[in-house]
């Protein structure tokens, strides 16, 4: 007995999507059943030579009601990619335009669905996406996989591209596991973005690949939009939590990448993290400012300051007395900043005494008044600071910088 499914689909809907993009949708779905589903394994094969590719999942089962457009079993699981109930459908609807031959095995219902397009009457015989499900399918072996979807016609430039953007199928490689998912440290994957093994983009600005996990770094319908900034949160608190000190302070220290960007934000968080992980990654935090300042000290000595610019660094000199100061603009820079020792010793270094001339260049200095405007400004002034001296029996611009 077969039965017969219109979904509404018409053949040049999703035009921009290939066949990558399709068989992307398979096995995020199978990945997402192995994740939510016990001893739910699921595998990935292909017979280069007879170009069939084979996305299987131990004890998934395919309902019919998952046709309809919009519905899912995963809205509301954060441990899941898909969301918006419409991916493998769009998946089977590419996949047969392609001219994929598309075969579901849906062993735990005894069922088989095919794919195809047909000329219906009430489209205007416009070619609209059908399932035939044949629920009377004479099976003679079954396998150890309840579900298994079978693509013909994958050929093996289009099964390497597959492999390109699929962490399992890239073989052993290194990684180093956090709370929020993998960071990949193989020179390979420098800038690669995965959310649940899957690529989603190359971001060149940062150093390191990322394997996110999805209840952290939600993505759009496409599979290829992400937030860039969440996403740098979410990399920074991944450093922190990975015990890699040393590798940390280098990326802060290298304006080319994003991967620490803003640590300092993290030693006291405006905004708290995940109520179970918040004060582990603020102490961390803390420990790598701690850490970040001692290096500082070590190398430049004691009652050192830190400028973010020349401008900054002249500020500081008319601020304190005998104190070296560095200039640097890097996120380590603000980590060593962010350390109560570095603000401690600030707090406890000797101040001048500010003369009137010094009040007035620092205010002019945070205005950014140029030099010749102020020399103007003292010659209008003149008549008044002669009076100023004559009266304090002192110089105007004594102790002046």
């Amino acid at each position: 007995m077969t039965k017969r499914y219109e979904l509404g689909l018409g053949r040049n809907y999703v035009l921009d999507w290939d066949v990558w993009f399709a068989i992307r949708e398979f096995i995020q779905n199978a990945i997402d059943q192995e994740k939510t589903i016990e001893d739910n394994k699921m595998s990935i094969d292909y017979d280069e030579e007879n170009e069939i590719l084979r996305i299987c999942n131990k004890k998934s089962i395919l309902e019919h009601h998952t046709l309809l457009l919009g519905s899912t079993s995963k809205k509301d699981d954060d441990n899941t990619i898909g969301m918006f109930g419409e991916g493998y459908k769009l998946a089977l609807l590419v996949l047969t335009r392609e001219n994929k031959k598309v075969t579901i095995y849906n062993y735990g219902k005894r069922e088989v669905w095919n794919c195809k397009f047909s000329k219906l009457k009430k489209y205007d015989y416009v070619e609209t996406l059908v399932i035939d499900i044949d629920t009377a399918f004479p099976f003679t072996k079954v396998p150890n996989n309840d579900l298994t979807i079978q693509i013909e016609g994958i050929t093996p430039e289009e099964f390497e591209k597959v492999k390109e953007n699929t962490l399992m199928l890239k073989g052993d490689y290194t990684y180093i596991p956090t709370f929020y998912g993998n960071i990949l440290d193989e020179e390979k994957f420098a800038g690669q973005i995965y959310i649940n093994g899957l690529k989603v983009c190359d971001k060149e600005e940062f150093k390191y690949g990322y394997d996110f996990l999805p209840a952290y770094l939600k993505i759009g319908r496409d599979r290829n939009i992400i937030d860039s900034c969440d996403m740098q949160q979410l990399t920074r608190k991944m450093w922190i939590l990975s015990n890699k000190t040393k590798e940390i302070k280098e990326l802060m220290g290298q304006s080319t990448y994003r991967d620490c960007k803003n640590m300092y934000c993290e030693v006291n968080p405006f905004f708290p993290s995940e109520v179970d992980i918040k004060n582990q990654l603020s102490q961390k935090a803390k420990d790598i400012s701690d850490s970040s300042f001692n290096d500082f000290i070590d190398e430049y000595g004691d009652n050192t300051l830190i400028a973010v610019d020349e401008h900054e660094k002249l500020q500081l000199q008319r601020k304190y007395k005998g104190t070296k100061i560095i200039v640097a603009n890097t996120d380590l820079s603000d980590m060593i900043k962010s350390s109560e020792k570095y603000k401690s010793m600030e707090e406890h270094l000797e101040q001048k005494d500010f003369t009137i001339y010094d009040k007035m260049l620092d205010w002019a200095s945070e205005r950014y008044v140029s030099s010749y405007a102020m020399d103007e400004l003292f010659d209008i002034i003149a008549p008044l600071i002669e009076a100023y001296e004559e009266k304090n029996n002192t110089s105007f611009y004594e102790d002046a910088v």
